[in-house]
């Protein structure tokens, strides 16, 4: 009888601490991840990254908004004079980040397509960097909301079709990058919740078709300084000032 109830007390603990142990793996993890982040941003004049040590806890860094579970869900480090390669392949193993803001910043080089590892983003802003070479294909991002790239120096052919699985998009801002001419991405005609659309001197050329007039809840358009031609569709002359 005593081996069975020592037997037991083993299996017991033994399953307690497994169930207990389990989130941590994970925490110590974005414990390292994060200073990974701020070592590849190590040029950066700032003092917001000063926080982001392992004498603090990951969720009173500076620009981290962890959830309940005390997993990091959004990073909001827009214009704090940033500067460096972002590291996705870190980034993205943040495996409940809902939001990344790092617009108004000096970022530079490629974005890696180890971005579409990012699948819960909702919120993506690069928006006013120093980015070059094309902009990968994030087709795998189907729960985004709100996807800011303009004046950030993305060039070469874009990938207008990865947009048609982007249908939660609210808010879309690609202008002022120098893309490949290309017409008018009729995959945009698909993205009915767009309030939003910026897609001002980014090469676009032809006509703009009258079923923009179907993207009933846009509320801001502009298309201004393209190579567009023919008469503007009457579907979006309310845009018109």
């Amino acid at each position: 009888m005593s081996y069975t109830c020592g037997y037991h007390q083993i299996f017991l603990c033994f399953c307690l601490l497994f169930c207990f142990s389990l989130p941590f793996p994970v925490k110590f993890d974005e414990l390292h991840l994060l200073p990974n982040l701020k070592s590849t941003l190590n040029k950066s004049t700032t003092s917001v990254l000063d926080s982001w040590g392992a004498a603090n806890s990951i969720c009173s860094f500076n620009g981290i908004t962890c959830n309940d579970g005390g997993f990091v869900k959004e990073i909001e480090l827009s214009n704090q004079k940033l500067t460096g390669v972002l590291p996705f392949d870190s980034i993205c193993h943040l495996q409940s980040l809902q939001k990344l803001f790092l617009g108004f910043n000096s970022l530079y080089g490629p974005i890696s397509e180890k971005l579409n590892n990012c699948v819960k983003l909702e919120y993506l802003d690069l928006g006013n960097n120093l980015f070059a070479g094309s902009f990968p294909d994030i087709s795998s991002l189907t729960q985004l909301k709100s996807l800011h790239l303009n004046n950030s120096g993305f060039s070469g052919i874009f990938s207008w079709k990865m947009l048609e699985k982007m249908t939660n998009l609210t808010a879309l801002s690609l202008g002022d990058n120098p893309f490949d001419r290309s017409p008018f991405p009729n995959q945009i005609l698909k993205l009915k919740k767009l309030s939003w659309l910026y897609l001002a001197n980014c090469s676009i050329e032809g006509k703009i078709p009258p079923a923009i007039g179907g993207l009933t809840e846009l509320v801001n358009l502009e298309l201004e300084h393209n190579h567009l031609s023919g008469e503007i569709p009457m579907e979006i002359k309310r845009f018109m000032v």
